[in-house]
């Protein structure tokens, strides 16, 4: 995780290692301290009570924060967006599988979970260094999508749009919702599409980060998701 927000251009503050691993850790030590970053050797055990997982890497860093306050300037693809989502799994599933299907952007909006939750962080693998993530309001996110031509589509249970059936439109925002409630009524009246997953089986409903991974994926198989499109970042500026 580390290396990978370093090789996205994050900067990295300060980097602290358990005492056992300065050695195996050294290229990644020297690394950070060649682009003025600082190394810390702990005592044994200072690591594990300072961690937030309960087994920790042998490795933690102070990294600039990725999250941005705006959208930036939109092309043809995708964007995601979330609202109220609550989990850090979820939220982090979003944030890979948008890495991995050439989303735009992810964009948390609402009372969703913080994009920095260590859980999140580490659920993402790295993704959340490789593409715009975004924390602001459900009115600006509209206003951005709509200054930039886009659609917006509310996954639902039950819409108008069946995913995979339905052609869907070459500048898409793909809203996810709660994962006990879904979208807001307000979010699901401002959409153009009400978009909902075909399924044969008796579940009622898709975990959420499934639900948007199987989005992200027919928006790049219908040819709308492009990486290449994305905006480039200012990872780490903002502290």
């Amino acid at each position: 995780m580390i290396s990978t927000a370093l090789d996205a251009g994050a900067v990295v503050e300060s980097l602290y290692l358990a005492p056992q691993e300065r050695d195996d850790l050294e290229a990644l030590a020297d690394r950070i301290l060649a682009l003025g970053g600082r190394v810390f050797s702990l005592e044994e055990g200072v690591l594990e009570r300072v961690a937030s997982a309960m087994s920790p890497q042998p490795a933690m860093a102070i990294v600039g924060s990725p999250i941005k306050s705006a959208l930036p300037e939109l092309k043809h693809g995708v964007v995601v967006l979330v609202e109220d989502l609550r989990d850090p799994g979820n939220a982090g599933t979003i944030v890979r599988s948008a890495d991995a299907f050439g989303a735009q952007a992810v964009v948390f909006t609402g009372s969703s979970v913080d994009p920095t939750n260590p859980k999140v962080v580490r659920s993402t693998a790295g993704s959340l260094f490789h593409l715009p993530i975004v924390k602001c309001s459900v009115e600006d996110a509209f206003e951005a999508l709509e200054n930039s031509g886009f659609t917006s589509a509310a996954t639902v249970m039950r819409g108008n749009a069946q995913l995979g059936v339905d052609p869907l439109a070459d500048r898409l925002a793909l809203w996810v919702g709660n994962e006990a409630h879904g979208l807001s009524a307000a979010v699901v009246d401002r959409c153009a599409l009400r978009l909902s997953i075909p399924m044969q089986g008796s579940s009622e409903s898709l975990n959420a980060g499934v639900a948007a991974s199987i989005a992200l994926y027919e928006a790049q198989r219908q040819g709308i998701s492009s990486a290449a499109g994305r905006s480039t970042m200012d990872v780490g500026k903002d502290a």
